[in-house]
């Protein structure tokens, strides 16, 4: 039997709301859906083995596992830390599952816009020999049309940075692209966290008496 494996990227920066964790989109112009891919991954989150949460920074990282350890069984998330961008994120991935990478079902959740960038990336990772299930988060929520009546213009505005950023990868024009194919793994950085209730418990306790109620984390 395959093993089962969602990876979530980091959707934004953390901060805490009301004693809860929450995530800003990185640029308030516009729609990145941060929350929302936070919490369509929780919906899907216990269909799968393991649940690989991977982002740029610890913080970033270790916010993402507070968000998650209540929701879910902890035992299951595996935390890494990558390079601050979605090919970081990707090569990460591909450094911690190796081969097991073979034998399992990969599936990546994340926003609408974002899924055609992160195919792009996968299939030069692995040259298409490895499928990668794609679920957007605004279809998981059924807001698609809300989403798109509410922040219309905002969805333009990024799905053309995304356009922007394909039509790059397709002309091998991207940024650091040519550490995937041909792949050189000393390039990229993975490091695994080990994280339990107690010790994201003295994070969480750290980042509250460390910055005021809506106040972003420093990462």
């Amino acid at each position: 039997m395959q093993n089962k494996i969602l990876i979530v990227p980091c959707p934004g920066n953390p901060n805490f709301q009301d004693d809860k964790i929450k995530f800003d989109n990185l640029d308030g112009e516009l729609y990145l859906g941060s929350e929302d891919r936070m919490k369509a991954a929780i919906m899907k989150a216990n269909e799968f083995q393991e649940v690989i949460l991977v982002g740029g920074s610890e913080s970033k990282v270790t916010a993402m596992y507070i968000y998650f350890k209540k929701k879910i069984n902890h035992e299951k998330l595996i935390c890494l830390v990558s390079e601050p961008d979605s090919t970081g994120n990707l090569a990460a991935v591909k450094l911690y599952l190796k081969e097991t990478i073979f034998n399992s079902n990969i599936t990546i959740i994340s926003n609408k816009y974002h899924l055609p960038r992160l195919k792009l990336i996968w299939q030069s990772l692995y040259n298409s020999n490895v499928n990668l299930e794609c679920i957007d988060a605004e279809t998981i929520l059924k807001k698609e049309n809300e989403v798109e009546s509410l922040y219309k213009k905002e969805l333009e505005k990024r799905e053309i940075k995304e356009n922007e950023g394909c039509k790059d990868w397709e002309n091998k024009l991207y940024h650091n692209q040519e550490k995937i194919n041909p792949w050189e793994p000393e390039f990229w950085k993975c490091e695994k966290l080990i994280l339990d209730f107690e010790t994201s418990y003295i994070y969480e306790n750290h980042y509250q008496k460390t910055y005021s109620k809506n106040n972003q984390i420093n990462v």
